[in-house]
């Protein structure tokens, strides 16, 4: 919990982890996963089937276990969200450019 913390400080603080930036990468990945599971239908290409099925079950397992910890540790991510925003509000400020995005 204090490391998970320790991260969470240091991602406000540099600015580093934007919410925009994790929507690009989260994008990239579901497209590249989308993509493989298409083509390997299409081609009936059992490699990227069984990337597309691998990958799918670790996505899936990885929301099953967030769901779970969030669920165990309600007050606690609650806290920790509500800083997170709060501080990419106030980064968001700073910079002059994206001054009027908010």
């Amino acid at each position: 919990k204090a490391a998970i913390t320790n991260i969470a400080q240091a991602t406000i603080q540099s600015g580093s982890l934007d919410p925009a930036t994790m929507f690009i990468i989260v994008g990239g990945v579901v497209f590249v996963l989308g993509f493989s599971g298409c083509v390997g239908a299409l081609r009936e290409n059992i490699c990227l089937l069984k990337f597309f099925c691998v990958f799918l079950g670790i996505i899936f397992l990885a929301e099953a276990t967030a769901a779970v910890l969030g669920f165990v540790y309600k007050d606690w991510v609650k806290d920790s969200l509500a800083a997170y925003i709060k501080g990419n509000i106030r980064v968001y400020r700073d910079d002059p450019d994206l001054q009027d995005v908010i």
